[in-house]
C-alpha cells in the first residue's frame, strides 16, 4: 500500500524544486485552477476536478498513466485488403522478423528529462528498468500489431503460437505496469513529483485501448517493400526511441528538470 498524504508542515519540509511544487499538476491538497495551454497534453477540467491526495492506484492506471493520443494517435478505420500487403505476412517472412528482435531500439535508453537519478528517483528508475526489459517486446506490439488472419493461423503452427503469444503479451505488462506504478504513486504522495513524470520520455508509453496499435505493413503511399523488415523500415512507431529529439515532451516548457531540487 502507498503510504498516505503528507501533513501540511511535511510538505512545507521538502526541499524547492525548479517548479515550485505549488504549480505542480495537479494540486496537492487544494484544487487549482489550470489554462489548457499551461498543462498540455493534460485536460485541464479532469486536472482541476482533483488533488494528489485523491489519487489512488485504480484512479491512476485507468485514467491518468494512459495519456489517450500523447505518442500514439487513435485507431481509424480498418483499411480494406487491396491497401495494404496481407500477402508478406507468411510463416518464413514473419520468422524472419521476429528472429531480427526489431523491438530491441526500444531498448535505447533516453536520459530522464524532469529529474535526476537520486535518492527515490533513483529507485524508481531502478524498477523501471526491470519492468521495460521485462517487457520491450510487449510495447514494439502495441505499436506493430500486424493483422493475422484465421485462415493463416490454421494453415500454420508457427502463425497461429505467434498470434496467441503476441495476444497473451499485453495483459501481462500491464499487470506488471500496474505493479511498477504502485511505486511512481509513492512519488505523488511524497511529493517527490506530480503527474508530469509521465510525460519524460525515459518511459515508454503504455496506450489506452483504441489507440492504433494494427500495423498493416505496406500502406504508406509509394511503398513496395520485399517482406516484413523492408516494410518495417518505412513505417514509424518506435515511441520516439529511435529519434529521441522530436520527442514531444520537449517542446514543453515547463519539464525541463521539473523536479529536480532547485538547492541542489
Amino acid at each position: 500500500m502507498p503510504p498516505g498524504p503528507l501533513s501540511d508542515t511535511e510538505l512545507a519540509d521538502l526541499p524547492p524544486t525548479t517548479v515550485p511544487r505549488s504549480e505542480w499538476t495537479p494540486g496537492y491538497r487544494a484544487r487549482r485552477r489550470f489554462r489548457s495551454h499551461d498543462i498540455v497534453p493534460w485536460s485541464a477540467q479532469d486536472i482541476r476536478q482533483t488533488r494528489i491526495v485523491e489519487i489512488d492506484a485504480d484512479l491512476f492506471f485507468h485514467h491518468y498513466a494512459k495519456l489517450m493520443e500523447w505518442l500514439i494517435p487513435l485507431h481509424h478505420s480498418v483499411p480494406p485488403l487491396g491497401e495494404w500487403r496481407d500477402d508478406l505476412v507468411d510463416e518464413s517472412k514473419v520468422r524472419d522478423l521476429m528472429e531480427s528482435a526489431p523491438w530491441e531500439i526500444l531498448a535505447a535508453k533516453i536520459d530522464p528529462l524532469t529529474f535526476r537519478g537520486r535518492g527515490w528517483f533513483r529507485r524508481m528508475m531502478q524498477l523501471y528498468a526491470f519492468y521495460e526489459d521485462e517487457h520491450l517486446q510487449a510495447y514494439w506490439d502495441f505499436t506493430h500489431a500486424f493483422p493475422v488472419s484465421i485462415a493463416k493461423r490454421r494453415a500454420s503452427r508457427y502463425l497461429d503460437a505467434f498470434y496467441t503469444d503476441r495476444k497473451q503479451r499485453r495483459p501481462r505488462a500491464g499487470a506488471r505496469g500496474k505493479s511498477f506504478l504502485q511505486e511512481v504513486l509513492i512519488g505523488l504522495l511524497r511529493g517527490y513529483c506530480d503527474l508530469d513524470l509521465l510525460l519524460d520520455p525515459f518511459f515508454l508509453h503504455f496506450p489506452r485501448p483504441g489507440e492504433v496499435g494494427a500495423w498493416y505493413p505496406g500502406i504508406e503511399d509509394g511503398a513496395d517493400p520485399a517482406d516484413l523488415l523492408g516494410a518495417l523500415a518505412i513505417s514509424d512507431g518506435n515511441h520516439y526511441r529511435d529519434v529521441p529529439e522530436d520527442h514531444p515532451a520537449l517542446g514543453i516548457a515547463r519539464l525541463p528538470g521539473k523536479f529536480v531540487s532547485s538547492s541542489s
